[in-house]
């Protein structure tokens, strides 16, 4: 297993080409405190909504997000995704596996995926595609629905379907594909 080292940090990653497979790769986490853009925080909460709907599930992976995105686009699947927590950031995490036909038919897309995963992991995120619910946090810290959004409320997001995971150059919630800035 490949070590890839971070800021006063080592994550443990794993780029096999050969195989069509990346593990360790955070698909959501809070290292930003929310999604950069949205509008909305991003808790442990969050991240245990995200692991509630995709566990012991094959997520689809996307190339990019484009909005007609359908079943038949996906270049392959997250599999054996889990919640990992490092000091104060907590992430999703899973292993893509790359389709075959991904990997044979659009060979130049796959080849710069895979050296951008072992070289520059931090020029390559993950951006999920959900269903939310928001909410919010009252003085006793218990949540409520948020319907109506306003801006002086700290808006945090639930999530309710997810659906896939697109490969993004930003991610609104981590910083490189294993969520801790490259040096």
């Amino acid at each position: 297993m490949d070590i890839i080292k971070f800021q006063n940090q080592t994550i443990t990653g794993n780029v096999n080409k050969e195989s069509g497979t990346i593990s360790g790769v955070s698909l959501i986490s809070n290292v930003y405190g929310e999604a950069k853009g949205h509008g909305v925080k991003i808790d442990e909460a969050s991240i245990e909504s995200f692991y509630n709907q995709t566990k012991d599930k094959k997520i689809r992976a996307y190339y990019t997000h484009d909005d007609s995105n359908d079943a038949l686009d996906a270049v392959g699947w997250f599999e054996n995704i889990r919640i990992e927590k490092e000091d104060d950031v907590v992430s999703l995490r899973g292993d893509f596996v790359a389709l075959e036909s991904f990997r044979n038919h659009q060979e130049h897309l796959f080849d710069s995926l895979m050296q951008l995963a072992s070289e520059s992991p931090s020029l390559v995120h993950l951006s999920a595609e959900f269903h939310a619910d928001y909410i919010g946090y009252d003085a006793e810290g218990k949540e409520y629905e948020i319907t109506n959004f306003s801006e002086e409320e700290e808006i945090f997001i639930r999530c309710r379907e997810c659906h896939a995971f697109s490969f993004v150059s930003n991610g609104a919630t981590n910083d490189s594909l294993y969520s801790k800035e490259a040096n």
